[in-house]
């Protein structure tokens, strides 16, 4: 019986820059939801523009800043390993009205 070698991690950079979006819809069924990003969005795990211009958040979000559509949030993004490849999810988000600034 041979060990098995360890499974890689590899690890999800956090971005450096700060993004604003608007809540597009949560799912409660799914527990999650999106967000509209505001601007350009890069992938920090790759350098280049993100394929997708919305981004994840998850439950644990939606309850402690008791999110709703079209609440403008300010947040870092990360590469969201628990969803299909080219998604990323919001880390570190908090609260912002639409006039502020970054």
């Amino acid at each position: 019986h041979t060990p098995s070698k360890p499974v890689k991690k590899h690890s999800a950079r956090v971005s450096t820059q700060r993004y604003r979006g608007v809540v597009k819809r949560y799912s409660n069924k799914h527990g999650w939801g999106l967000i509209c990003v505001d601007g350009t969005l890069e992938d920090p795990g790759t350098r280049q523009i993100a394929t997708r211009q919305d981004v994840r958040f998850y439950e644990e979000d939606q309850k402690a800043l008791n999110l709703e559509a079209k609440d403008w949030v300010e947040f870092n993004v990360m590469q969201d390993v628990e969803a299909p490849s080219g998604w990323l999810k919001v880390v570190r988000m908090t609260r912002t009205e639409p006039g502020d600034a970054l």
